[in-house]
């Protein structure tokens, strides 16, 4: 349906009189508030956008914003002649007046529209008022006490999710849409269904960070009692704790609670990962492996069946090392084929034996203490250190500045005579995608980096302060990053 939604049922059912002279109506001020309403709709109706434009002009000036289906037809006649910043204030103007989004998402003119976050914003706000789920009643509280100003709502009702972030425009998508791909992928291999109720998420304004965490290693967390996802930046700690946003919603479908190795090494797991081109996703090495390599090394590996049963709070505990036993699994799970099949194992047998163990017999047909020597062989043959510089690294010359990402990798120096410099790039510049690809932490650039083949040219876009930039680079050989 075009036409504002076939002028939002023809006006609610008004009469249209097919007019003789569109201008007289315009111009005369004895035209009645009816006259002139029915001469826009049936200009509408015949496609005069010009025409249509001027007798809305007229009318808004007579008798004020007080019709919705006038004002839609606005947004729509705007939006049709390219105007799209101003016909987006306009949908906003109609959402604010009561008009249900449904409505406007059935218009081919405004549908585009109604997908920037401007007007998500606006449906969220709006929608707010009534809503009693957790989730909405903690993004108003957490408004309340930071501010309305810097954390600005969006909606994914398809995901049931909803964000309160500070990013600007461009970040924040490059957030949703990341975020997006992530939960698809864990929906369609894992866990069959986004949660049942919605989930907020929270990305922490810098300025308010030493407010939320309080706890030095701490950067990301999720309460499921109150549906809550916090997390300081948008890389490893959000994926992280997405993974536990969508396990706790299955978890309560399912009316189980998994071992707490199992909750914090699937979302460990998906820390750091990149998609192939057939769609799979590949797990990528992180600090975590390099502590498992330390350990094997020591002989100070734990043994499956004593992690399997660990409370929460002696895994906590020995988080250093937990942690990592536990990405160490899923990830040797994960390339042999059989992260899928574990889970749904799992949760099939989950009263039998809640650990795990029998879920990973069923799958590899051998007995569990075998299939942890596999597992401690593959250990062996990992390097040492993969994400570490080569002397054949592809580079930038750029210096990170540590323990600054809120939504991309921020320059702390830019090295003289490199294809960064050359390009144009400085100190205090926030690189935030590659390719397309974002980079919200050093270890997810250094990663795309390493997939650059030698001469190749990319390109980088990076925030400088507010505004946004793009610029062509080809990275070379370079002992820095």
């Amino acid at each position: 349906m075009s036409r504002s939604a076939l002028l939002f049922s023809i006006a609610l059912l008004v009469a249209v009189a097919l007019p003789t002279d569109f201008a007289l109506a315009a111009e005369t001020d004895a035209a009645t508030r009816g006259e002139l309403r029915s001469e826009i709709l049936a200009s509408e109706m015949r496609g005069d956008d010009r025409q249509t434009r001027q007798l809305l002009a007229v009318y808004f000036e007579r008798y004020g914003r007080d019709d919705p289906a006038l004002m839609m037809a606005k947004a729509a006649v705007l939006a049709r002649m390219d105007e799209n910043e101003i016909a987006t204030d306009w949908i906003v103007r109609v959402i604010e007046a009561g008009v249900e989004p449904e409505v406007m998402e059935a218009d081919e003119d405004l549908a585009p529209l109604m997908q920037s976050r401007r007007v998500r914003e606006a449906v969220v706000s709006d929608d707010a008022e009534g809503s009693q789920s957790e989730a909405r009643q903690q993004m108003r509280a957490w408004r309340e006490k930071f501010g309305t100003e810097r954390y600005r709502p969006d909606a994914d009702a398809e995901r049931n999710l909803i964000m309160l972030t500070s990013l600007a425009d461009e970040s924040h998508e490059l957030m949703r849409r990341d975020l997006s791909r992530q939960g698809d992928w864990l929906v369609e291999h894992l866990f069959s269904a986004y949660p049942d109720d919605e989930v907020l998420l929270v990305l922490v304004d810098p300025a308010d960070g030493s407010k939320v965490f309080t706890q030095r290693d701490v950067a990301g967390f999720y309460e499921h009692s109150k549906r809550r996802l916090v997390a300081q930046g948008t890389g490893f700690t959000l994926r992280h704790e997405y993974v536990h946003a969508l396990h706790y919603g299955d978890m309560e479908r399912r009316q189980q609670l998994h071992a707490f190795w199992v909750l914090e090494g699937l979302a460990a797991l998906f820390e750091y990962y990149d998609y192939e081109p057939d769609g799979s996703i590949t797990f990528l090495a992180c600090a975590r492996e390099e502590q498992m390599q330390r350990l094997l090394a020591s002989s100070s590996l734990i043994r499956w069946r004593d992690l399997f049963s660990m409370s929460q709070m002696n895994f906590v505990a020995k988080g250093r090392n937990t942690y990592a036993h536990a990405r160490s699994i899923f990830q040797f799970l994960a390339e042999r084929g059989h992260l899928d099949a574990w889970y749904r194992a799992y949760v099939e047998t989950f009263d039998e034996d809640s650990t795990g163990a029998k879920a990973f017999e069923i799958v590899f047909g051998q007995p569990i203490e075998r299939i942890e020597r596999r597992w401690q062989e593959w250990l062996r043959d990992r390097p040492r250190r993969p994400y570490a510089l080569r002397d054949d690294q592809m580079a930038l010359g750029i210096e990170p500045r540590p323990n600054e990402n809120h939504d991309g990798v921020k320059i702390l120096n830019v090295l003289p005579d490199t294809p960064a410099a050359d390009a144009g790039l400085r100190r205090g510049d926030v690189i935030i995608a590659i390719d397309g690809e974002t980079t919200p932490d050093f270890l997810d650039l250094r990663y795309r980096l390493m997939r650059i083949e030698p001469g190749a040219s990319i390109t980088i876009r990076y925030r400088r302060d507010e505004a946004f930039e793009s610029v062509v680079i080809r990275p070379q050989r370079l002992s820095s990053p």
